[in-house]
């Protein structure tokens, strides 16, 4: 790991036509899906319009909203010239929504701008100068927190507040234990994106960005910014809590244990067989994940669906097997979501 001083000026982008003809192009396009999160619009707009950076195009692609989303980005479209504004015909979902932006965009540098998320006015520039002055850094993130549904911030990742260029291979080593680079608060090269296969494959549709994130790191070195830039909102409508709250849990995490499985599929091919770490990401998975959605289905008053959940985690994790793991887990996690989610949260929010 190298620390650096990852400052340095912005400049200017240009493309090539077909006739070999310099052609002026924004440096960063930011895409941004969108889907119901009308009541979230007017904060994203203004975080992106405030930019200290402005050398970027903002493609938007509405999913198919019924909640006046639309009505809102087709204004903000007519009065910034820098918007380009797209509408699914039929609702495709996240994973193809955000290919949709990415292949209409054409900037040298890509961040993702979730419609119910929030930034820095500086995230653009300080992202930039990362990548501008790191030719081997595929993707850029930042220390993330939390924001609510009243924009009040708390909490977030336990993360290093130093600047730092990493090797895709410590990155993916960390990430596959404790997955802490959020979504919302990373920028990534055309170039990456292109190299690894686009952000999104099939037929993955819950961990596009873990997926994409190991992907990149097979290939490509990792900075960080450790300073909060990104804020992710937590609601009702997060993808995350959708899918349990309609006890699709199961689903939820097959996408998990696949997307663990493909990555490590492809480390060995790079870097060798590593079992030990194998078996901790995949214990670590169902200790946390897992046990989440076991306890999402037990909620719910839906006994069989936790039980199914329990054997289908023994065949990644056969340790589950154990009545006392499994016990131990559960209690964990419920300690947890209690500690964090209701204690430290509420805590954080009164001492604002």
């Amino acid at each position: 790991m190298e620390e650096v001083d990852l400052a340095r000026p912005q400049q200017e982008t240009r493309n090539v036509d077909s006739k070999g003809a310099s052609v002026y192009a924004p440096k960063v396009s930011v895409v941004t899906p969108s889907y119901n999160h009308a009541r979230f619009l007017k904060d994203r707009i203004e975080t992106i319009q405030a930019q200290t950076f402005t050398d970027f195009e903002w493609i938007i692609v509405d999913d198919g909203s019924s909640d006046g989303s639309r009505e809102i980005l087709q204004n903000l479209a007519a009065s910034d010239g820098r918007v380009r504004f797209y509408v699914n015909q039929q609702n495709l979902g996240m994973p193809a929504t955000v290919n949709r932006a990415i292949g209409d965009s054409c900037g040298k540098y890509v961040y993702r701008a979730e419609s119910d998320d929030v930034c820095d006015p500086r995230l653009l520039e300080r992202f930039v100068a990362v990548l501008d002055n790191h030719p081997g850094v595929g993707l850029v993130h930042c220390r993330g927190r939390h924001i609510d549904e009243a924009n009040r911030v708390w909490g977030g990742r336990r993360q290093s507040t130093v600047d730092r260029v990493e090797s895709g291979k410590e990155v993916f080593t960390r990430i596959v234990l404790r997955n802490d680079i959020m979504g919302c608060n990373m920028m990534f090269t055309r170039a990456a994106h292109d190299a690894v296969g686009g952000f999104a494959v099939p037929p993955f549709q819950t961990v596009c960005d873990h997926d994409f994130v190991l992907r990149l790191c097979l290939k490509y070195d990792v900075a960080y910014v450790g300073e909060a830039l990104g804020f992710h909102r937590v609601h009702r409508n997060n993808l995350s809590g959708k899918f349990q709250r309609t006890l699709d849990v199961g689903f939820f995490m097959q996408e998990r244990y696949e997307v663990m499985s493909r990555a490590f599929k492809a480390a060995r091919g790079r870097w060798g067989p590593n079992p030990q770490l194998e078996t901790a990401a995949f214990s670590r998975l169902t200790r946390t994940a897992g046990a989440d959605a076991f306890l999402a289905a037990l909620r719910s008053n839906n006994p069989c669906v936790a039980g199914e959940l329990r054997k289908r985690f023994q065949e990644f994790d056969p340790a589950v097997a154990s009545s006392l793991y499994w016990f131990t887990s559960c209690t964990r996690r419920l300690c947890w979501r209690f500690l964090y989610l209701q204690l430290y949260r509420r805590a954080a929010l009164a001492l604002r």
